[in-house]
């Protein structure tokens, strides 16, 4: 799993270096000969850090899980990215940790305002389960959005998250609820 992490925030911090240089390259000179800003206020790159609640489908009771969220988007159109998104949950039952690992990706579209970013996607991926020594994975995918309220230029608050995570894992549908918030930073600002 830390290789899997590890790797994915390579890959994400190359595709911000590489769309920053590829920006640079093709900006139009100015009459003064320097170089002039497009008109687009996109980052390239934005990477969530956050927690929240997860309400476990699973149980009747209708368990709260807490946990961790993080999260990287390319946005390579105007209002159309990629996102990896990976999350755990842990909560204690009668004497027992459980934990869950969500790792998703999918396509995700933002809609951009000066103060806020409202996004929503739908992401594909898995779920690993662990209680009680065992251990079972499966598929997941998740529908989902929220919206970033912009701090600074490059940092923005995360008000909500809402995401519908099903997974199959032992042959049964589980139904899940997430909800986050955090801190978005914006990285390779046009």
């Amino acid at each position: 799993m830390r290789k899997f992490v590890f790797l994915l925030g390579l890959v994400l911090s190359a595709a911000g270096l590489m769309h920053a240089q590829s920006v640079d390259a093709v900006a139009p000179e100015s009459p003064s000969g320097g170089r002039q800003a497009k008109s687009s206020d996109q980052p390239a790159v934005e990477v969530f850090a956050g927690g929240g609640l997860m309400r476990d489908g699973a149980t009747s009771g209708n368990t709260l899980y807490g946990g961790l969220q993080f999260e990287g988007s390319y946005n390579f159109l105007e209002h159309l990215g990629a996102t990896a998104d990976l999350s755990w949950e842990h909560r204690s039952i009668a004497g027992v940790g459980i934990s869950q690992w969500h790792y998703l990706f999918g396509p995700r579209y933002s809609w951009r305002k000066e103060r806020a970013t409202l996004f929503g996607h739908f992401l594909l991926g898995g779920n690993s389960l662990r209680a009680g020594g065992g251990s079972t994975s499966g598929f997941a995918f998740g529908m989902g959005g929220g919206v970033d309220y912009n701090a600074t230029r490059n940092i923005a608050i995360r008000g909500f998250q809402v995401d519908y995570i099903p997974s199959r894992l032992a042959g049964t549908w589980f139904h899940d609820f997430r909800v986050g918030a955090g801190v978005v930073f914006k990285i390779g600002r046009e």
